[in-house]
């Protein structure tokens, strides 16, 4: 499946996203009542429709504690399978079955200022969403079944490959290319870095 799960708030289900051979792919799966996970083989979110002449590969979904989900796209040209425009983020409601739903469009997505996404993940609130990538560090509000929107730009101007957030919304990102974890305390309106982030950590692993 080619990237991680993200596990929906009571655990009932998991999802990724990928586009593997360039098929778009959101994936589900049904925990068990002894924790074993069962593939929903007729689950598949709809990727958005792109713009005339593009289609959308997805990458990385990240789940709230409640039953919605946010999933990044990139818009690529049908021909040539090349990027056409920023990353744009999703939002899926799931049902009882597992089935996801959504109501973005190319239209109400917002587009990332990460040039590549390489992580994302949601505050334990669930109300903002860290989106990592080859440019940078970037927040948005998660409005639960309504489309996400924009909260910062770049916080941060350097690769970040990995993102965690604590339960008081402190957020952690970790740069493997400049050695550094930079730390961010966040409320609904504003986004502080900590005093003394960010730090130098040798070869960093998550």
């Amino acid at each position: 499946f080619y990237s991680p799960l993200s596990f929906t708030g009571k655990n009932s289900f998991a999802y990724g996203a990928s586009c593997y051979h360039w098929t778009p792919w959101v994936f589900g799966f049904k925990r068990g009542s002894d924790g074993s996970l069962t593939f929903l083989n007729n689950e598949q979110g709809d990727v958005p429709v792109a713009q005339p002449g593009d289609f959308y590969c997805p990458w990385l979904a990240s789940a709230d504690r409640s039953k919605n989900l946010a999933v990044s796209v990139q818009s690529l040209d049908g021909s040539t399978f090349n990027p056409t425009g920023p990353p744009q983020l999703v939002t899926y409601q799931t049902d009882r079955s597992g089935n996801l739903t959504t109501s973005s469009t190319y239209s109400n997505m917002p587009t990332t200022g990460v040039q590549n996404v390489v992580d994302m993940a949601l505050s334990s609130s669930g109300k903002i969403l860290a989106v990592a990538g080859t440019a940078g560090l970037q927040f948005f509000h998660f409005n639960g079944g309504t489309p996400i929107t924009p909260f910062t730009d770049l916080v941060v101007n350097v690769e970040i490959d990995s993102v965690f957030w604590d339960n008081s919304n402190r957020l952690y990102a970790i740069s493997y290319p400049s050695n550094q974890l930079f730390v961010f305390n966040i409320s609904a309106k504003v986004v502080q870095e900590a005093h003394g982030s960010p730090y130098s950590i040798p070869n960093p692993i998550d």
